[in-house]
């Protein structure tokens, strides 16, 4: 009889163990989002052009590996054996790939001043191709080719 309740008690048991392991316990891995504010200084130089800037960028929109933002930022700018004078920048920001690796697009305009009176304002179409390493702890830091600034190198912080 003691071996009989033994057996169905230990039935019991392993029945509601079975019951108890319906549910698939799932594991939702933190994947940091790009942060929407940066701060960078870019230097920039081609073999006739050279031009020193800060930059601020804002991303309104993520998904899946995307991102759109605005640049805006103002430097220094030098044209070998011409002249010299202040830069404005503003671009669209088109960001892909995800984590912290990234390829970017940027498109929009320079305005510069010149110092000297021959060429007192101009406007140029800018476009630029390059490569961003920017962890979700904030370093970041961009390379790659423009028009007109050349090859540039940029350093900065996220928030």
């Amino acid at each position: 009889m003691k071996l009989k309740t033994f057996y169905f008690f230990i039935l019991l048991c392993i029945n509601h163990f079975g019951l108890a392991q319906n549910d698939s316990i799932e594991f939702k891995t933190y994947e940091p989002t790009l942060k929407k504010n940066s701060i960078f200084a870019s230097p920039g130089t081609s073999l006739f052009y050279g031009e020193v800037g800060l930059f601020y960028e804002r991303h309104f929109f993520e998904s899946r590996g995307f991102s759109f933002g605005l640049q805006a930022g103002a430097g220094y700018f030098f044209v070998t054996g011409e002249s010299s004078g202040t830069a404005f920048n503003g671009h669209t920001v088109l960001l892909f790939g995800k984590k912290d690796n990234k390829f970017e697009v940027l498109l929009g305009g320079n305005y510069f001043l010149w110092d000297y009176f021959y060429y007192p304002i101009e406007l140029t179409p800018s476009i630029a191709l390059g490569y961003r390493f920017q962890k979700w702890t904030g370093f970041l830091f961009r390379t790659g080719i423009a028009y007109p600034k050349g090859l540039y190198l940029g350093i900065g912080w996220s928030f």
